[in-house]
């Protein structure tokens, strides 16, 4: 597994990770070698402890499931009730009572603006930067396929 990243003026010094496994145990996708824990603290630790704090840098990545861990998820549809009820009371959103149905908590918490969040956008966000996150299954819009 390789992780780094690049710009126009190559790559990003200090951000190079190479995880190595013996031979025989490695896998064809390499989605078995990494996960948001490792990914997060690379990003957090390492590049953006070396993009320059005098730019503010815009980060392009892809969906894949390391990169979309999610600080904040907003309940949907696909929620009981109770999880829908416990995050408003977790936002402090007054509750109605009588309690009503489900899109009614739904309706609420989208008026109140409240958004999912993904971890490493919040990080992005701390340092100055911003992240753009490409299309599911556009990867070959990602410049950094053209480096590799």
């Amino acid at each position: 597994m390789i992780l780094h990243a690049g710009s126009e003026e190559g790559w990003v010094p200090n951000c190079q990770y190479i995880s190595s496994k013996n031979i025989k145990d490695c896998k064809a996708d390499s989605h078995d070698e990494m996960n948001g824990e490792i990914f997060e603290n690379w990003f957090k630790n390492t590049l953006m402890q070396n993009l320059s704090p005098d730019e503010r840098s815009v980060i392009i990545i892809d969906n894949t499931s390391y990169h979309s861990r999610l600080k904040v998820k907003v309940p949907s549809m696909a929620n009981n009730k109770e999880e829908i009820i416990a995050f408003i009371h977790d936002n402090n959103l007054p509750v109605p009572s009588p309690i009503p149905i489900k899109s009614i908590l739904i309706r609420i918490i989208k008026e109140d603006n409240i958004t999912s969040e993904h971890i490493v956008d919040a990080i992005a966000n701390d340092n100055g930067c911003e992240v753009l996150r490409l299309p599911p299954y556009h990867c070959y819009l990602n410049p950094i396929e053209l480096i590799w």
